[in-house]
C-alpha cells in the first residue's frame, strides 16, 4: 500500500494534488474541503488527518524557566507578516523574530525549542506562502507541545483542534493584535493557564504517535 500526505491542499489541489492522487493508494488531507474534491474524481480512500507535534522533541523544560522573552517569531518573512512586527514595535512592545531573512537571523533546531519555551507569547501566522490562503501548521501544535502560550491568527478548522482562549489565543488584524499581546503581557496567570491546557490537548490529542495509529487503523494495517 502506498501513502501520499498533501499537506497543501488549500492551495495547490489544481495544481498538483488531483494529478498525483491516483498514483497512491491513500491519500491524507489536511485542508477541511479537499475529502469531498477527491470524491469527486471518483478517489475514496482519502483520510483527512493534521499536523501534530513530536512529543519526543517539543516537550516543555524540565524545570520551569524564567521567561526570557516577551514576545517571540520563528519563521520566514513572506506575506505581511513585517505589518504586524512593526505595528507591535510603534506600540512599544519589543519583538524578537527570528528565521530565514529575518534580521535575527536562522534558529537551530534545539535554540528553536528554547525559544517557545523562553517566551511569554510565540506569535504564529496561519498565512501560507501562496497569499489569500490560511492554514494550520505545524508549528500550531509544536508552540504548545513545549508548554509554550500561542497567540495566532485563526485557520481552517484550527477551532476543532484546540478552543480559543482557554487552549490557544487567537487575533484578528493589526489592532487587535497589538491589543491581545498587550492584554496577555499583563495577565501572567491567565496566559499560563492557556498554555497549560494546550499543552494538555496537545499531549492528549496532538501527537504523530496518535495521528499515524489512527492513519493506519483506517488503511487496514493495525488492529481497531
Amino acid at each position: 500500500k502506498t501513502l501520499h500526505w498533501f499537506c497543501d491542499d488549500h492551495w495547490r489541489w489544481d495544481s498538483f494534488s488531483c494529478q498525483w492522487a491516483p498514483c497512491f493508494n491513500w491519500i491524507i488531507t489536511t485542508a477541511s474541503e479537499a475529502p469531498a474534491k477527491y470524491t469527486s474524481i471518483g478517489y475514496t480512500n482519502v483520510i483527512k488527518s493534521q499536523w501534530g507535534a513530536n512529543h519526543g522533541l517539543y516537550h516543555p523544560a524540565d524545570a520551569p524557566l524564567v521567561p526570557v522573552y516577551d514576545v517571540s517569531f520563528v519563521g520566514r518573512p513572506h506575506g505581511d507578516r513585517h505589518i504586524y512586527f512593526n505595528a507591535l514595535q510603534r506600540a512599544g512592545i519589543k519583538v524578537n523574530v527570528w528565521g530565514p531573512g529575518q534580521e535575527q537571523g536562522r534558529l537551530g533546531h534545539c535554540e528553536m525549542i528554547d525559544v517557545f519555551r523562553d517566551s511569554k507569547i510565540n506569535l504564529n501566522f496561519a498565512e501560507s506562502a501562496q497569499p489569500g490562503y490560511r492554514q494550520i501548521k505545524g508549528r500550531h501544535f509544536e508552540i504548545p507541545a513545549c508548554g509554550g502560550f500561542q497567540l495566532t491568527n485563526t485557520a481552517d478548522n484550527l477551532q476543532d483542534y484546540f478552543v480559543p482562549g482557554q487552549e490557544i489565543a487567537l487575533f484578528d488584524g493589526v489592532d487587535d493584535l497589538v491589543d491581545k499581546v498587550r492584554y496577555y503581557l499583563a495577565h501572567a496567570t491567565e496566559r499560563e493557564a492557556i498554555a497549560h491546557q494546550g499543552y494538555l490537548r496537545c499531549l492528549r490529542e496532538h501527537t504523530y504517535e496518535q495521528r499515524f495509529n489512527e492513519i493506519f487503523r483506517r488503511m487496514g494495517l493495525c488492529p481497531t
